[in-house]
């Protein structure tokens, strides 16, 4: 299924959210034209580019948008979307600013990711995914007790604002198709993270949910949703919330009489379930407690090293 079919997306030099984004839209059939730096387009990620994937199957163009901006705007005139992730006033000042663009393409979906909010009072700030994180709230909930964990750039750039973007480029595409006008949408990594957190926000405004790390329900404080250390030194992920499938590991590890499955929500018995959990992983390799569980509810499962693919 390639609904996109047909239109164009001119993808302006970025890293992080917009490929990811521009990578979205060719997955639903758009022809992406990725814009780059004659002779490379070092934007400070030493990564070859290649090794990420997020330009495979883009129809790459050097263009310098200083020196020859003509040859970007032709292009720019055969788009039905732009995607651009320049600080703010970048593209303004190079003369493809939405004021400048939009009047002349009247369909054309201006899409645009910063940091920081556009139009806040740190807007021409610098900033990466894990600062962005850290300035919500967001990063002091990830991790083990003693310290919050960067959770890569999942969450900020490619689950937050990259996945934002598409949502409201698909959104304003539709809306053109009913209008025939264009639109500008615009999102940041820091409003798109506050986005996707505001169910835990709501749950720690009502006391429900604690600021300390592995404390909760979810970020590893509770037995029954934790990793846990088998003798052969793989690491395992329980996931029984409900409480059949936590009857099913303990089924699984022959805790029945040792744990009271009832007690599963009160988490003044957490510690010990815990200390007890990890005990009777460590007496057993990994394919032992695996076997045991296949074909149960246990929610029982080896933590892959290296991504699928």
């Amino acid at each position: 299924m390639a609904p996109l079919a047909g239109l164009t997306v001119v993808e302006f030099p970025a890293i992080g959210p917009v490929p990811f984004a521009g990578q979205q839209l060719r997955g639903l059939g758009a022809r992406v034209i990725r814009l780059v730096r004659p002779g490379g387009h070092d934007l400070g990620v030493h990564i070859p580019e290649e090794a990420h994937g997020l330009n495979d199957g883009k129809d790459p163009v050097a263009v310098d948008l200083k020196a020859d901006p003509t040859t970007a705007h032709a292009l720019v005139a055969t788009a039905d979307v732009v995607l651009e992730g320049f600080r703010p006033g970048v593209m303004e000042r190079l003369g493809f600013g939405p004021e400048v663009l939009c009047p002349r393409h009247p369909k054309l979906i201006y899409g645009r990711v910063s940091g920081w909010p556009r139009h806040g009072p740190r807007a021409l700030e610098a900033g990466h995914d894990i600062t962005y994180l850290a300035a919500t709230g967001v990063l002091a909930a990830i991790g083990p007790a003693e310290r919050p964990v960067p959770p890569l750039n999942l969450i900020g750039d490619f689950g937050g604002a990259a996945m934002m973007l598409v949502r409201d480029v698909l959104a304003a595409l539709v809306a053109r198709s009913v209008t025939g006008q264009g639109a500008v949408v615009e999102t940041s990594i820091y409003e798109a993270t506050v986005a996707l957190a505001d169910p835990l926000a709501r749950l720690q405004a009502a006391g429900l949910w604690s600021t300390q790390r592995e404390d909760n329900l979810l970020d590893g404080g509770a037995p029954f949703y934790r990793c846990y250390r088998a003798a052969c030194g793989t690491w395992l992920a329980v996931g029984a919330i409900e409480r059949r499938f936590w009857q099913a590991l303990l089924t699984v590890l022959d805790l029945t009489a040792d744990v009271d499955a009832t007690d599963q929500h009160t988490r003044s018995t957490w510690p010990a379930t815990i200390a007890r959990l990890d005990a009777r992983f460590a007496e057993q390799p990994a394919t032992h407690w695996l076997t045991l569980a296949a074909g149960t509810d246990a929610c029982l499962e080896r933590v892959r090293v290296g991504m699928v693919r």
